[in-house]
């Protein structure tokens, strides 16, 4: 297509970072995210592999993301089993995207940069005052899911007891954790050395039990399949299954 005043000509070479603000690509981005509803109907890892590769080349494509794309990408890196690229999500969208110099519109300026952030550290390093409750959900789920991870870690360190030598059962701890949980030096000397990772984990329930709350506090009826995620009378987690969707209607992966 030619360009015009209103339309500059090649916009996939041209128009990168601004397409929503281009009439005539709307029609495409609009066909493009239905072509990703479509696609989160087949119930397979491919099919959400394929969903989210898209909705991340058209957050490249439109930054300011005038669509709400970014409320999705999450959830399907969660159900890919990607932590660490979950929280490195929300925390750019809750740290450098809410900078008051930050512009959108300024494709020299790096987009969705972030790497290997610190899962474990507290939530309100993030300004999350006005975020979209499926961040609030998928951060709490991501949680969650760090925390879970290390209590079935402790539990296995318990049941070998002096049955597995200890060199050896350290070597196995250290490969049971998620790229998320690696990433963090101190969790990873602690485990590497045979130590209890108990404050670990309730350094991980605190969050995920506040982050709840104010899930809740923001509307009640989202989780409302869900209990509290620590269950007091049984002092056991509910399941994964029952948040996964209550957090996020659409998994079935």
């Amino acid at each position: 297509m030619p360009g015009s005043w209103m339309f500059r000509e090649k916009p996939f070479e041209n128009s990168v970072g601004h397409f929503w603000g281009i009439i005539d690509t709307r029609d495409y981005m609009r066909a493009r995210y239905g072509h990703v509803e479509a696609v989160l109907k087949i119930k397979s890892r491919t099919a959400v592999q394929t969903a989210l590769d898209h909705l991340l080349d058209m957050l490249r494509l439109n930054r300011s993301d005038n669509m709400g794309l970014r409320d999705l990408v999450p959830a399907l890196h969660l159900r890919l089993g990607r932590e660490q690229a979950c929280y490195d999500f929300i925390k750019w969208w809750y740290t450098r995207a809410q900078d008051d110099d930050y512009d959108s519109g300024n494709t020299d300026l790096p987009h969705l940069d972030i790497e290997n952030a610190d899962a474990f550290e507290s939530p309100n390093t993030l300004k999350m005052s006005y975020a979209a409750l499926p961040h609030r959900a998928m951060l709490c789920l991501l949680k969650w899911r760090l925390q879970s991870d290390l209590q079935a870690l402790k539990n296995t360190s318990i049941a070998a007891g002096d049955k597995v030598p200890a060199e050896l059962l350290n070597g196995i701890r250290s490969h049971m954790l998620s790229p998320a949980a690696q990433n963090n030096t101190a969790l990873m000397r602690d485990v590497e050395n045979g130590r209890d990772i108990g404050g670990h984990i309730s350094q991980l329930e605190q969050q995920v039990d506040a982050l709840f709350d104010t899930l809740q506090d923001s509307n009640k009826y989202y989780c409302r399949r869900a209990r509290t995620p620590l269950d007091r009378t049984s002092n056991e987690l509910f399941s994964w299954n029952r948040f996964r969707d209550a957090a996020c209607p659409c998994s079935d992966l």
